[in-house]
C-alpha cells in the first residue's frame, strides 16, 4: 500500500542517495588542504543518520494500520488544550484515527460510546475522572486494552500506583520523539 509516509521515505531516500553520491565525488576531487573538504566529510558522516530517519518514516507508513489495513484508533483524553492539540496533531500526522475527550467525564463517556480504541492515551489527573478510572472503564469492555498515562506531576500517589501496576507512564514535559516511540511500541502490541 502506498501511503504518504512511504512516498516521503522514497523521496528522501532518493535525495540521500544523490547527496551522498555527489559528496563522494567531491571528496575524491577536492585536495586535502581545501577547507571545503571538511564540509564534504561532514555530509558523508551525516548520511547514515539520514538513512535511519528514512527507515523510521517508512515504518510510520505501516504503523498506523493493522494487518487488515484498518486505520488504528486512539482515544486521547487530555484537559490541557495546548497539549491536547499538539498530541492530536502528532498522532494524526502519523496516520492514526484520533478521538478526543477534554475532561475525565468525556473520556468515560467515549469509552462507553465509541468503537473500542487500539490505545487509550490519558492524562492522569483531570476534572471529572482520573486516567486510571478511565482506563478501568475501557477495560470493562476490552480487558486487554492498551493504555498510556501522562502526568505533569513527577511525584504523585496515582503516578506511583500506576508504575507499580506496570502501566506505561510519561511525565510531562516529554519529547515528542519519546511520545511517538512509546505509542508505536504500545500499538504494536495490539492483540
Amino acid at each position: 500500500m502506498d501511503t504518504p509516509a512511504r512516498r516521503l521515505a522514497h523521496d528522501l531516500n532518493n535525495v540521500a542517495f544523490v547527496i551522498t553520491g555527489y559528496a563522494q565525488r567531491l571528496e575524491e576531487s577536492i585536495p586535502e588542504s581545501d577547507p571545503r573538504r571538511e564540509d564534504v566529510t561532514a555530509i558523508l558522516q551525516a548520511a547514515p543518520r539520514l538513512v535511519e530517519i528514512v527507515a523510521r518514516i517508512r515504518a510510520l507508513g505501516s504503523a498506523a494500520s493493522d494487518d487488515a489495513g484498518r486505520k488504528l484508533r486512539i482515544l486521547l483524553v487530555e484537559d490541557e488544550p495546548a497539549v491536547r492539540e499538539l498530541l492530536k496533531a502528532v498522532l494524526t500526522r502519523r496516520g492514526y484515527h484520533v478521538d478526543v475527550g477534554c475532561t475525565g467525564d468525556e473520556g468515560l463517556a467515549l469509552c462507553d460510546s465509541l468503537e473500542p480504541p487500539d490505545l487509550l492515551i490519558t492524562d492522569l489527573i483531570m476534572p471529572g475522572a482520573t486516567g486510571p478510572v478511565i482506563a478501568e472503564r475501557l477495560r470493562r469492555r476490552v480487558p486487554n486494552a492498551k493504555v498510556l498515562l501522562m502526568s505533569g506531576y513527577a511525584d504523585h500517589p496515582l503516578l506511583e500506583a500506576a508504575h507499580k501496576a506496570g502501566e506505561p507512564c510519561l511525565v510531562k514535559p516529554f519529547e515528542m520523539s519519546q511520545f511517538s516511540a512509546t505509542v508505536q511500541q504500545l500499538i504494536g502490541k495490539v492483540a
